[in-house]
């Protein structure tokens, strides 16, 4: 498993020391070469992601432009790969990025309603007939329909409103059921749940998701005048728009009265508020990741602690 070992200098605490670098032959297997020489003397460095080693090792930061050389393969899944033989850092601006804001109103744990918001772009999926809306069969037909959006409108970000632990947790659920895989990524595969601390996260390849409210609750929090960071308290005192505030009881009342189209703008308001919201975040959440090196994934789900 080991490929090599070179001496190398580290700063331990407020010293210099002389350390031993072991290169492996491929990622998984640092905890099984940790494991063998732990017993003989101290390791370090040994828990650092894969793509955070690579840029640490090749000095690039998040949202960095870089110039690769190579030759052009084949794989599947992507429009274009290259088997890189160089890559360096070169200057360049962040880039306009393609962002999709969503938002899902459920009933009785099943999902209603879908909204979507984008640059000149807003749609509305629903089984109910209502105003401004695409009407589907059922929740299955929706949940299919809300693949369809996504891969249709080609997003670079998708953002939402408490999306890790309401909005995916209740898709993935409900997608379950129905025998529906969320292939949503640019690899056409599921999405997947990263662990976090305290949550899943929602990760999909080839998209950033970026979950808004855990930036808000986690690193914005002592700056907000507000006690609690619902969407409508947090956009109101970001962005001077608010939204109406409906119960769960209000919702459940709603959709049983068969008003859906009251409930349907409100769940399309959400979305678009969100994305006007994302336009205030994101360049934070990308500022912040140039200087701590962190991908913006990882970044928006941080604490302090976490990136000093």
């Amino acid at each position: 498993m080991v490929t090599g070992i070179e001496r190398t200098k580290r700063r331990l605490g407020i010293k210099d020391v002389s350390v031993m670098k072991i290169f492996v032959d491929t990622p998984p297997n640092v905890p099984a070469v940790r494991d063998a020489i732990k017993m003989h003397t101290d390791c370090y460095e040994y828990s650092i992601n894969f793509y955070k080693r690579y840029m640490i090792d090749k000095g690039f930061y998040p949202l960095d432009w870089v110039e690769v050389e190579g030759n052009g393969i084949t794989f599947s899944g992507f429009d274009m790969c290259v088997e890189i033989t160089k890559v360096k850092r070169i200057s360049g601006r962040t880039p306009k990025f393609k962002v999709l804001a969503f938002d899902l109103e459920v009933v009785d744990n099943k999902i209603i309603m879908a909204s979507f918001a984008g640059r000149n772009f807003k749609e509305l999926i629903t089984y109910k007939k209502a105003k401004n809306s695409r009407i589907v069969k059922d929740e299955k037909e929706l949940i299919e329909e809300f693949i369809k959006t996504v891969n249709s409108y080609d997003p670079d970000i998708i953002v939402g409103y408490n999306s890790d632990e309401f909005d995916f947790e209740i898709l993935r659920s409900r997608a379950d059921v129905h025998k529906i895989q969320l292939k949503i990524g640019r690899d056409g595969k599921a999405m997947k749940f990263a662990r976090r601390v305290r949550f899943s996260a929602a990760r999909i390849m080839g998209r950033t998701h970026i979950d808004l409210f855990q930036y808000v609750n986690n690193l914005m929090a002592q700056q907000l005048q507000s006690e609690v960071f619902t969407l409508n308290e947090v956009a109101k005192e970001l962005i001077g728009e608010g939204k109406e505030e409906l119960s769960l009881e209000d919702i459940i009342d709603i959709w049983n009265k068969n008003d859906v189209s009251r409930l349907a703008e409100y769940c399309q308001h959400d979305s678009l508020l969100t994305l006007k919201l994302s336009e205030n975040i994101l360049m934070q959440v990308f500022e912040l990741s140039k200087v701590c090196g962190q991908l913006p994934f990882d970044t928006s789900r941080s604490t302090f602690g976490l990136l000093s």
